[in-house]
């Protein structure tokens, strides 16, 4: 089936779409001094954040899924507000703002999605007893734990740089393709570590670790499993090879784009078509991650 034609004439979106609008709605940020006083003042962690930014997605999922209480504030990267400079000394998002506690009187922050803000969340109290942690507790499973991180960092260094580098890639021949290898390898060896890597008790879900719940690996990756199905298809024509088509990853890949935390901070397939458009055609001054992916450098 032939996929949807779009328009990419509009330029990156300021204000998220679809199931992520409705989930933005539900979190409004209330400025400091325009709290109702019925709320204690800046009780609630702030979420400062892109619709389009994956690594904002990242913190956002885990949010959600974890059901911790927040307020969403949608800034324009490339406008970026006092406040957000305030946070996050480079201007990127995401950032968090946490509110004051009993030992600490004044709001604190933190930026970078991963391992930082992700690292924090899970450390939270979860409200419900009934929702299972982001990864295994330390102190009660250290190798699983460890392990997880690990597999997350290897995979996330491996996929999210992959992607970029071939969507970015304006050389329709060899050089493509070469981008292309690339990425289908990490996915693949990604692939393998969903193979070996099966809980302790044999479960076999389609999450990592074969979870039957979103993880801190899932959460990590989740964003471009999305961006690739939506944005490489589209720009790239890029499609999943038989080894990934008939394995695990498949599996995997649906699973997180359909789970409920995944899909309530997900905007319309034209946000992301929309807004990727200056990466696909490599604009200058797109991004850091852009300025980063074209001279060969970390990224940031």
């Amino acid at each position: 089936m032939s996929r949807k034609q779009y328009n990419t004439n509009n330029g990156y979106h300021r204000e998220p779409t679809g199931r992520a609008a409705e989930t933005a709605k539900a979190h409004p940020y209330t400025p400091p001094d325009a709290q109702d006083s019925g709320r204690p003042h800046g009780r609630r962690l702030v979420l400062f954040g892109s619709c389009f930014c994956p690594f904002v997605s990242r913190c956002w999922i885990a949010l959600e899924r974890l059901g911790i209480d927040y307020e969403y504030r949608e800034v324009d990267p490339y406008a970026k507000p006092p406040e957000l400079l305030q946070i996050s000394p480079k201007g990127l998002v995401p950032a968090l703002v946490i509110p004051p506690s009993s030992s600490r009187p004044h709001p604190s922050s933190l930026h970078e999605s991963f391992p930082i803000i992700l690292d924090y969340l899970s450390s939270l109290p979860i409200p419900s007893t009934s929702t299972p942690p982001l990864i295994p507790p330390a102190h009660i499973h250290p190798l699983r734990a460890a392990r997880t991180r690990l597999v997350a960092h290897v995979s996330a260094n491996e996929i999210v740089p992959a992607f970029y580098a071939y969507l970015q890639e304006q050389d329709t021949g060899s050089k493509r393709e070469e981008k292309r290898k690339t990425l289908v390898k990490a996915l693949e060896e990604f692939q393998g570590r969903l193979d070996r890597d099966v809980g302790e008790e044999g479960e076999d879900g389609p999450f990592w670790g074969g979870s039957d719940e979103l993880g801190y690996v899932d959460v990590v990756l989740a964003p471009w499993a999305h961006r690739i199905v939506v944005v490489l298809s589209h720009y790239v024509s890029f499609s999943l090879p038989p080894s990934l088509e008939n394995g695990r990853y498949k599996a995997w890949q649906d699973a997180v784009i359909a789970h409920p935390a995944v899909q309530a901070t997900t905007s319309t397939e034209q946000l992301y078509i929309d807004s990727y458009a200056r990466y696909a055609e490599n604009r200058p001054n797109t991004s850091q991650v852009a300025d980063a992916t074209n001279q060969g450098k970390p990224l940031p």
